[in-house]
Protein backbone atom coordinates (compact mmCIF):
# COMPACT_ATOMS: atom_id res chain seq x y z
CA UNK A 1 0.00 0.00 0.00
CA UNK A 2 1.30 3.46 -1.02
CA UNK A 3 1.96 6.16 1.47
CA UNK A 4 -0.51 9.02 1.28
CA UNK A 5 0.83 12.51 0.88
CA UNK A 6 -1.11 14.71 2.96
CA UNK A 7 -2.08 18.39 2.09
CA UNK A 8 -1.52 19.63 5.86
CA UNK A 9 -2.10 23.43 5.05
CA UNK A 10 -3.55 25.36 1.65
CA UNK A 11 -3.97 28.89 1.65
CA UNK A 12 -7.21 29.03 -0.39
CA UNK A 13 -8.60 26.72 1.86
CA UNK A 14 -7.97 28.21 5.70
CA UNK A 15 -5.81 30.94 6.88
CA UNK A 16 -2.55 30.97 8.33
CA UNK A 17 -2.41 31.27 12.26
CA UNK A 18 -1.23 30.73 15.24
CA UNK A 19 -3.06 27.00 14.80
CA UNK A 20 -1.34 26.51 11.53
CA UNK A 21 1.84 26.97 13.00
CA UNK A 22 0.99 23.78 16.23
CA UNK A 23 -0.19 21.93 13.17
CA UNK A 24 2.89 21.99 11.34
CA UNK A 25 4.79 22.12 14.83
CA UNK A 26 3.47 18.84 15.76
CA UNK A 27 4.21 16.67 12.55
CA UNK A 28 7.97 18.26 12.89
CA UNK A 29 8.06 17.03 16.85
CA UNK A 30 7.17 13.66 15.70
CA UNK A 31 10.49 13.47 13.21
CA UNK A 32 8.15 13.90 10.30
CA UNK A 33 9.44 16.34 7.61
CA UNK A 34 6.95 18.40 5.64
CA UNK A 35 7.31 19.74 1.80
CA UNK A 36 7.10 23.20 0.99
CA UNK A 37 7.23 25.38 -1.93
CA UNK A 38 8.88 28.60 -2.26
CA UNK A 39 9.50 31.71 -5.11
CA UNK A 40 13.08 32.71 -5.26
CA UNK A 41 12.17 35.94 -7.07
CA UNK A 42 13.14 37.74 -9.86
CA UNK A 43 16.43 36.92 -11.36
CA UNK A 44 18.28 39.41 -8.79
CA UNK A 45 16.89 37.91 -6.03
CA UNK A 46 17.65 34.66 -7.23
CA UNK A 47 21.00 35.31 -7.65
CA UNK A 48 21.11 36.95 -3.86
CA UNK A 49 19.47 33.42 -2.97
CA UNK A 50 22.06 31.01 -4.53
CA UNK A 51 24.79 33.13 -3.09
CA UNK A 52 23.60 32.95 0.46
CA UNK A 53 26.26 31.94 2.96
CA UNK A 54 23.84 31.74 6.26
CA UNK A 55 24.74 34.29 9.45
CA UNK A 56 21.12 35.58 9.40
CA UNK A 57 17.10 34.94 8.74
CA UNK A 58 16.52 35.45 4.95
CA UNK A 59 13.33 37.44 4.46
CA UNK A 60 11.62 37.93 0.87
CA UNK A 61 8.23 39.00 0.64
CA UNK A 62 5.72 37.35 -1.87
CA UNK A 63 3.48 39.96 -3.87
CA UNK A 64 1.30 37.30 -4.99
CA UNK A 65 1.92 32.95 -4.91
CA UNK A 66 3.97 31.66 -7.27
CA UNK A 67 6.30 28.49 -7.42
CA UNK A 68 9.43 27.60 -8.82
CA UNK A 69 11.47 25.91 -5.93
CA UNK A 70 10.94 22.61 -3.89
CA UNK A 71 12.46 22.49 0.09
CA UNK A 72 11.64 20.74 3.17
CA UNK A 73 10.51 21.73 5.97
CA UNK A 74 12.30 19.89 8.97
CA UNK A 75 11.96 21.48 12.18
CA UNK A 76 11.46 24.32 14.49
CA UNK A 77 13.30 27.04 16.70
CA UNK A 78 14.99 30.19 18.24
CA UNK A 79 17.37 31.49 15.88
CA UNK A 80 18.93 35.18 15.94
CA UNK A 81 16.52 36.03 18.12
CA UNK A 82 13.52 34.86 16.56
CA UNK A 83 11.37 32.18 15.86
CA UNK A 84 12.00 29.95 12.52
CA UNK A 85 11.50 27.14 10.37
CA UNK A 86 14.45 25.07 9.82
CA UNK A 87 14.30 24.30 6.30
CA UNK A 88 16.61 22.01 4.15
CA UNK A 89 17.11 23.10 0.76
CA UNK A 90 18.83 20.96 -2.14
CA UNK A 91 22.11 22.97 -2.94
CA UNK A 92 24.36 21.06 -0.62
CA UNK A 93 26.11 21.52 2.32
CA UNK A 94 28.22 24.15 1.05
CA UNK A 95 25.40 26.44 0.58
CA UNK A 96 23.95 28.64 3.32
CA UNK A 97 24.24 27.21 6.71
CA UNK A 98 25.18 23.01 5.94
CA UNK A 99 22.62 23.51 3.56
CA UNK A 100 20.04 24.74 5.92
CA UNK A 101 18.37 28.05 5.90
CA UNK A 102 16.38 30.09 8.25
CA UNK A 103 12.81 31.92 7.68
CA UNK A 104 10.57 33.77 10.83
CA UNK A 105 7.85 31.55 11.36
CA UNK A 106 4.65 33.31 10.08
CA UNK A 107 6.13 35.91 7.78
CA UNK A 108 5.39 33.85 4.62
CA UNK A 109 8.74 34.75 3.27
CA UNK A 110 10.00 33.68 -0.37
CA UNK A 111 5.79 32.32 -0.06
CA UNK A 112 6.80 29.55 1.77
CA UNK A 113 3.62 29.46 3.93
CA UNK A 114 1.31 28.92 1.19
CA UNK A 115 1.09 25.40 0.98
CA UNK A 116 2.16 22.55 3.16
CA UNK A 117 2.41 18.41 2.10
CA UNK A 118 3.53 15.71 4.32
CA UNK A 119 3.91 12.17 3.82
CA UNK A 120 2.27 9.89 6.59
CA UNK A 121 3.16 6.29 7.74
CA UNK A 122 -0.08 3.90 7.63
CA UNK A 123 -0.66 3.59 11.24
CA UNK A 124 0.45 6.98 11.97
CA UNK A 125 -2.13 9.18 14.49
CA UNK A 126 -2.85 11.65 12.26
CA UNK A 127 -4.75 14.02 15.35
CA UNK A 128 -2.40 16.94 15.77
CA UNK A 129 -0.51 16.54 19.18
CA UNK A 130 1.96 19.66 19.99
CA UNK A 131 4.08 17.57 21.57
CA UNK A 132 7.04 19.79 20.15
CA UNK A 133 7.82 22.09 22.87
CA UNK A 134 7.06 19.66 25.76
CA UNK A 135 9.77 17.64 24.46
CA UNK A 136 12.43 20.12 24.01
CA UNK A 137 15.27 19.90 26.49
CA UNK A 138 18.93 21.37 26.76
CA UNK A 139 20.45 18.49 24.64
CA UNK A 140 18.47 19.04 21.99
CA UNK A 141 17.39 22.48 21.44
CA UNK A 142 18.09 23.86 18.77
CA UNK A 143 19.96 27.21 20.33
CA UNK A 144 20.01 28.59 23.56
CA UNK A 145 16.91 30.62 24.62
CA UNK A 146 18.73 33.84 24.94
CA UNK A 147 22.83 33.91 25.31
CA UNK A 148 25.88 31.14 25.07
CA UNK A 149 29.01 30.81 24.88
CA UNK A 150 31.42 28.26 22.88
CA UNK A 151 34.64 27.56 24.52
CA UNK A 152 36.25 24.49 22.37
CA UNK A 153 33.07 22.97 21.19
CA UNK A 154 31.64 23.36 24.50
CA UNK A 155 28.06 25.58 24.52
CA UNK A 156 26.58 27.16 27.56
CA UNK A 157 23.67 29.13 27.59
CA UNK A 158 23.15 32.18 29.69
CA UNK A 159 20.02 34.93 30.68
CA UNK A 160 23.16 37.47 30.39
CA UNK A 161 26.55 37.73 29.21
CA UNK A 162 28.90 37.23 32.01
CA UNK A 163 31.66 39.66 32.91
CA UNK A 164 34.60 37.35 31.28
CA UNK A 165 32.70 37.29 28.16
CA UNK A 166 31.06 41.02 27.70
CA UNK A 167 31.04 41.23 24.18
CA UNK A 168 27.64 39.94 22.72
CA UNK A 169 27.80 38.79 18.66
CA UNK A 170 24.24 39.98 18.37
CA UNK A 171 23.34 37.80 14.85
CA UNK A 172 24.70 34.99 16.75
CA UNK A 173 23.95 35.85 20.44
CA UNK A 174 27.29 34.49 21.41
CA UNK A 175 29.55 35.91 23.74
CA UNK A 176 32.73 36.73 23.54
CA UNK A 177 35.93 37.74 25.35
CA UNK A 178 38.15 39.14 22.36
CA UNK A 179 37.73 41.24 19.61
CA UNK A 180 34.52 41.26 16.99
CA UNK A 181 34.22 38.11 14.63
CA UNK A 182 34.49 38.59 11.00
CA UNK A 183 30.92 38.31 9.91
CA UNK A 184 29.50 40.71 12.63
CA UNK A 185 33.05 43.30 13.09
CA UNK A 186 31.24 46.47 14.27
CA UNK A 187 31.64 47.24 17.77
CA UNK A 188 28.48 48.99 19.04
CA UNK A 189 28.72 49.29 22.91
CA UNK A 190 29.48 46.40 24.11
CA UNK A 191 27.76 44.11 21.43
CA UNK A 192 29.42 43.29 17.98
CA UNK A 193 27.37 43.85 14.66
CA UNK A 194 27.14 43.22 11.18
CA UNK A 195 26.49 46.55 10.66
CA UNK A 196 26.10 49.98 12.72
CA UNK A 197 22.98 50.96 13.59
CA UNK A 198 23.96 54.51 12.79
CA UNK A 199 25.94 53.06 9.81
CA UNK A 200 28.98 55.37 10.50
CA UNK A 201 32.30 53.57 12.51
CA UNK A 202 35.90 54.57 12.84
CA UNK A 203 38.59 52.19 12.92
CA UNK A 204 41.16 51.90 15.84
CA UNK A 205 44.02 49.91 15.51
CA UNK A 206 42.06 46.63 14.42
CA UNK A 207 38.75 47.59 15.94
CA UNK A 208 35.75 48.90 13.89
CA UNK A 209 33.95 51.10 16.70
CA UNK A 210 30.62 52.51 15.78
CA UNK A 211 29.79 56.30 16.16
CA UNK A 212 26.96 58.48 16.39
CA UNK A 213 28.17 60.57 13.45
CA UNK A 214 31.12 61.79 11.53
CA UNK A 215 32.41 65.34 9.70
CA UNK A 216 34.51 63.13 6.61
CA UNK A 217 33.54 59.29 5.27
CA UNK A 218 34.88 56.98 2.89
CA UNK A 219 31.30 55.00 1.92
CA UNK A 220 32.10 51.17 2.57
CA UNK A 221 30.08 49.40 -0.43
CA UNK A 222 30.44 46.09 0.80
CA UNK A 223 28.30 46.92 4.10
CA UNK A 224 27.36 50.07 3.40
CA UNK A 225 28.17 51.70 5.96
CA UNK A 226 30.40 55.28 6.53
CA UNK A 227 33.72 54.82 7.55
CA UNK A 228 34.69 58.29 9.70
CA UNK A 229 38.18 59.65 8.05
CA UNK A 230 39.60 63.45 9.15
CA UNK A 231 41.35 63.70 5.16
CA UNK A 232 39.37 62.54 1.96
CA UNK A 233 42.40 59.86 0.06
CA UNK A 234 43.80 60.50 -3.14
CA UNK A 235 41.68 58.69 -5.22
CA UNK A 236 38.55 59.73 -3.59
CA UNK A 237 39.39 63.50 -3.19
CA UNK A 238 36.28 65.16 -3.15
CA UNK A 239 34.56 66.08 -0.29
CA UNK A 240 30.31 65.59 -1.27
CA UNK A 241 27.81 65.83 1.59
CA UNK A 242 30.22 64.69 4.12
CA UNK A 243 31.37 61.58 1.86
CA UNK A 244 34.65 61.44 -0.05
CA UNK A 245 34.07 60.72 -3.66
CA UNK A 246 36.44 60.31 -6.91
CA UNK A 247 34.43 63.10 -8.24
CA UNK A 248 31.85 65.06 -7.99
CA UNK A 249 27.98 64.49 -9.05
CA UNK A 250 27.31 67.97 -9.94
CA UNK A 251 30.86 68.19 -11.65
CA UNK A 252 31.44 71.68 -9.55
CA UNK A 253 33.88 71.98 -6.37
CA UNK A 254 35.53 74.54 -4.67
CA UNK A 255 39.35 74.70 -4.07
CA UNK A 256 41.57 74.29 -1.56
CA UNK A 257 39.69 71.14 0.46
CA UNK A 258 37.88 69.61 -2.92
CA UNK A 259 34.43 70.66 -1.09
CA UNK A 260 31.46 69.44 -4.11
CA UNK A 261 29.08 72.12 -4.62
CA UNK A 262 25.83 72.71 -6.73
CA UNK A 263 27.19 76.50 -8.23
CA UNK A 264 29.98 78.87 -8.70
CA UNK A 265 30.68 82.32 -9.81
CA UNK A 266 33.91 81.69 -11.12
CA UNK A 267 35.77 78.90 -11.89
CA UNK A 268 38.31 76.56 -14.54
CA UNK A 269 37.87 73.29 -16.13
CA UNK A 270 39.74 70.38 -14.59
CA UNK A 271 40.80 68.61 -18.01
CA UNK A 272 41.75 65.70 -16.24
CA UNK A 273 38.55 65.36 -14.06
CA UNK A 274 36.33 64.80 -16.51
CA UNK A 275 35.83 68.56 -17.51
CA UNK A 276 34.82 69.68 -13.66
CA UNK A 277 34.74 73.13 -12.69
CA UNK A 278 37.04 74.15 -10.10
CA UNK A 279 35.55 77.35 -8.56
CA UNK A 280 37.21 80.63 -7.09
CA UNK A 281 36.52 83.71 -5.05
CA UNK A 282 37.77 85.39 -7.23
CA UNK A 283 39.85 84.57 -10.61
CA UNK A 284 43.72 83.33 -9.92
CA UNK A 285 46.19 86.19 -11.18
CA UNK A 286 47.47 84.04 -14.09
CA UNK A 287 43.89 84.07 -15.19
CA UNK A 288 42.86 87.63 -14.12
CA UNK A 289 39.79 87.60 -16.78
CA UNK A 290 36.33 86.24 -15.56
CA UNK A 291 34.60 85.29 -19.08
CA UNK A 292 30.62 84.21 -17.97
CA UNK A 293 32.61 83.11 -14.41
CA UNK A 294 35.40 81.27 -16.76
CA UNK A 295 38.48 82.38 -15.79
CA UNK A 296 40.99 82.91 -18.98
CA UNK A 297 44.33 84.87 -19.77
CA UNK A 298 42.19 87.40 -21.71
CA UNK A 299 38.59 87.98 -22.62
CA UNK A 300 37.70 86.56 -25.71
CA UNK A 301 35.98 89.98 -26.89
CA UNK A 302 39.18 91.61 -25.94
CA UNK A 303 37.02 94.17 -23.62
CA UNK A 304 36.81 94.27 -19.66
CA UNK A 305 35.66 96.00 -16.71
CA UNK A 306 37.41 96.23 -12.94
CA UNK A 307 34.03 95.73 -10.75
CA UNK A 308 35.67 95.34 -7.03
CA UNK A 309 38.48 94.50 -8.16
CA UNK A 310 37.30 91.61 -10.89
CA UNK A 311 37.99 91.89 -14.50
CA UNK A 312 34.77 90.95 -15.76
CA UNK A 313 34.67 90.42 -19.38
CA UNK A 314 31.80 91.82 -21.27
CA UNK A 315 30.93 93.04 -25.50
CA UNK A 316 31.27 96.63 -25.29
CA UNK A 317 32.12 99.41 -23.06
CA UNK A 318 28.94 101.63 -21.90
CA UNK A 319 30.90 104.60 -21.00
CA UNK A 320 34.85 104.97 -22.29
CA UNK A 321 37.66 102.64 -22.83
CA UNK A 322 41.37 102.46 -21.72
CA UNK A 323 44.25 100.16 -24.74
CA UNK A 324 45.55 97.53 -22.33
CA UNK A 325 48.66 97.64 -24.49
CA UNK A 326 49.99 95.09 -22.21
CA UNK A 327 47.50 92.47 -23.26
CA UNK A 328 46.75 92.41 -26.93
CA UNK A 329 45.15 95.73 -26.59
CA UNK A 330 42.31 94.94 -24.84
CA UNK A 331 39.84 97.51 -24.13
CA UNK A 332 39.76 98.86 -20.45
CA UNK A 333 36.29 100.24 -19.60
CA UNK A 334 36.44 102.80 -17.25
CA UNK A 335 33.23 105.46 -16.73
CA UNK A 336 35.24 108.43 -17.21
CA UNK A 337 38.62 109.12 -18.65
CA UNK A 338 40.99 109.85 -15.74
CA UNK A 339 44.47 110.89 -15.32
CA UNK A 340 46.95 109.89 -16.95
CA UNK A 341 44.51 108.88 -19.31
CA UNK A 342 42.28 111.81 -19.26
CA UNK A 343 42.20 112.88 -22.98
CA UNK A 344 39.19 111.47 -24.65
CA UNK A 345 39.13 110.65 -28.33
CA UNK A 346 35.63 109.20 -28.99
CA UNK A 347 35.22 106.47 -26.32
CA UNK A 348 38.83 105.98 -26.25
CA UNK A 349 40.95 107.48 -23.28
CA UNK A 350 44.49 108.48 -24.24
CA UNK A 351 47.63 109.96 -22.76
CA UNK A 352 48.01 112.36 -25.56
CA UNK A 353 46.63 113.91 -28.66
CA UNK A 354 47.81 115.55 -31.66
CA UNK A 355 45.16 118.58 -30.76
CA UNK A 356 42.98 118.57 -27.81
CA UNK A 357 40.28 121.14 -26.59
CA UNK A 358 40.09 121.24 -22.87
CA UNK A 359 36.24 120.33 -22.08
CA UNK A 360 34.85 122.84 -19.22
CA UNK A 361 37.18 123.60 -16.06
CA UNK A 362 37.82 119.80 -15.96
CA UNK A 363 40.76 117.27 -16.40
CA UNK A 364 39.27 115.61 -19.29
CA UNK A 365 40.09 116.35 -22.48
CA UNK A 366 39.03 116.01 -25.72
CA UNK A 367 40.64 115.03 -28.99
CA UNK A 368 40.51 116.89 -31.94
CA UNK A 369 42.20 116.71 -35.62
CA UNK A 370 42.87 119.94 -35.72
CA UNK A 371 42.14 123.52 -34.05
CA UNK A 372 39.01 125.11 -34.86
CA UNK A 373 39.28 128.00 -37.53
CA UNK A 374 39.80 131.29 -35.33
CA UNK A 375 41.18 129.16 -32.48
CA UNK A 376 44.64 129.45 -31.29
CA UNK A 377 47.28 126.76 -30.56
CA UNK A 378 49.43 126.56 -27.41
CA UNK A 379 52.89 125.33 -27.49
CA UNK A 380 50.78 121.53 -26.47
CA UNK A 381 48.88 121.29 -29.08
CA UNK A 382 45.98 122.71 -27.13
CA UNK A 383 43.29 124.56 -28.68
CA UNK A 384 42.45 127.78 -26.94
CA UNK A 385 40.54 131.09 -27.80
CA UNK A 386 42.93 133.24 -26.91
CA UNK A 387 46.93 133.24 -25.88
CA UNK A 388 47.77 134.16 -22.05
CA UNK A 389 49.86 136.55 -20.64
CA UNK A 390 53.45 137.15 -21.81
CA UNK A 391 52.70 135.17 -25.00
CA UNK A 392 53.01 136.12 -28.08
CA UNK A 393 50.91 134.66 -31.25
CA UNK A 394 52.55 133.42 -34.41
CA UNK A 395 51.62 131.71 -37.58
CA UNK A 396 48.05 130.62 -35.06
CA UNK A 397 50.67 129.79 -32.08
CA UNK A 398 50.83 131.27 -28.47
CA UNK A 399 54.43 131.56 -27.95
CA UNK A 400 56.08 132.45 -24.63
CA UNK A 401 58.11 135.94 -24.25
CA UNK A 402 60.64 134.07 -22.82
CA UNK A 403 60.56 130.90 -25.48
CA UNK A 404 60.30 134.00 -28.01
CA UNK A 405 63.66 135.87 -26.72
CA UNK A 406 65.44 132.24 -27.03
CA UNK A 407 64.36 131.54 -29.96
CA UNK A 408 65.58 135.41 -31.38
CA UNK A 409 69.30 134.54 -29.25
CA UNK A 410 69.09 131.65 -30.81
CA UNK A 411 68.90 133.28 -34.73
CA UNK A 412 71.47 135.84 -33.78
CA UNK A 413 73.75 133.04 -32.83
CA UNK A 414 72.74 130.94 -35.73
CA UNK A 415 73.65 134.68 -38.24
CA UNK A 416 77.53 134.90 -36.27
CA UNK A 417 78.04 131.40 -36.77
CA UNK A 418 76.89 131.25 -40.41
CA UNK A 419 78.92 135.05 -40.84
CA UNK A 420 81.95 133.14 -38.93
CA UNK A 421 81.82 130.16 -40.99
CA UNK A 422 81.58 132.16 -44.50
CA UNK A 423 84.37 134.56 -43.53
CA UNK A 424 86.41 131.27 -42.85
CA UNK A 425 85.15 129.67 -46.49
CA UNK A 426 85.67 133.02 -48.00
CA UNK A 427 89.44 132.86 -46.73
CA UNK A 428 90.04 129.45 -47.86
CA UNK A 429 88.96 130.08 -51.31
CA UNK A 430 91.29 133.07 -51.73
CA UNK A 431 94.31 131.27 -50.27
CA UNK A 432 93.52 128.81 -53.19
CA UNK A 433 93.19 131.06 -55.38
CA UNK A 434 96.58 132.77 -54.48
CA UNK A 435 97.82 129.45 -55.07
CA UNK A 436 96.82 128.63 -57.98
CA UNK A 437 98.10 132.01 -59.55
CA UNK A 438 101.45 131.76 -58.21
CA UNK A 439 101.86 128.53 -59.89
CA UNK A 440 100.91 130.41 -62.71
CA UNK A 441 103.38 133.04 -62.96
CA UNK A 442 106.42 130.58 -61.52
CA UNK A 443 105.56 128.48 -64.64
CA UNK A 444 105.26 131.33 -66.95
CA UNK A 445 108.98 132.88 -65.13
CA UNK A 446 110.36 129.17 -65.84
CA UNK A 447 109.45 129.05 -69.76
CA UNK A 448 111.30 132.43 -70.48
CA UNK A 449 114.49 131.36 -68.96
CA UNK A 450 114.05 127.86 -71.32
CA UNK A 451 113.91 130.40 -74.25
CA UNK A 452 116.08 133.00 -73.41
CA UNK A 453 118.64 129.94 -72.99
CA UNK A 454 117.66 128.42 -76.62
CA UNK A 455 118.73 131.57 -77.39
CA UNK A 456 122.38 131.63 -76.15
CA UNK A 457 122.85 128.67 -77.35
CA UNK A 458 121.26 128.59 -81.02
CA UNK A 459 123.65 131.64 -82.18
CA UNK A 460 127.03 130.20 -81.49
CA UNK A 461 125.65 127.72 -83.38
CA UNK A 462 124.07 129.72 -86.54
CA UNK A 463 128.13 131.01 -86.13
CA UNK A 464 129.68 128.03 -86.44
CA UNK A 465 127.56 126.93 -89.25
CA UNK A 466 128.15 130.06 -90.98
CA UNK A 467 131.58 129.78 -90.85
CA UNK A 468 131.87 126.31 -92.28
CA UNK A 469 130.31 127.40 -95.43
CA UNK A 470 132.56 130.11 -96.09
CA UNK A 471 135.10 127.44 -95.98
CA UNK A 472 133.59 124.98 -98.20
CA UNK A 473 132.81 127.38 -100.25
CA UNK A 474 136.89 128.50 -100.58
CA UNK A 475 137.66 125.19 -101.66
CA UNK A 476 135.61 125.26 -104.56
CA UNK A 477 137.40 128.05 -105.73
CA UNK A 478 140.55 126.63 -105.23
Amino acid sequence: MKTPVILVFDDINSTFNASTVQRLKSYLSRGIAIALQMYMGNDEQRSIFSQFEGGSVLKQSCPSWNADHQVVLVGYGRKYRKDVWIIKNSFGSSWGENGFFFVEIGSNSFCLEQYAYTFLPKYFDKSPYPRGNIQRGQKNQLDCDKYFTNQNGVITCYNSCPNTFPLLDVVNNQCLNSYCPAKTPYKESQSCVNRCSTGYYIVNGTELQCVQQCDMFLLNIISNSMNCITQCPAYNPFYQNGGCVSRCSSGIYSSGILMCQDSCIYYTYNVSNDYSKQCFEQCPTNLPYSDNGQCSSRCTSGIYQNISGILICQMSCQNYAIINESNQNSYYCVDICRSPHNFKDGKICKQSCQFYKQIDNSEVCECLTSCPIFELVNNNKKCINACQAKQTIINGQCIDDTQQETKSNQKTILISVSAVIGFIIFVLILAIFCVICCKKKNSRKYQKQVQIKQIKITKPMNILTNYTNDLDDSKLIE
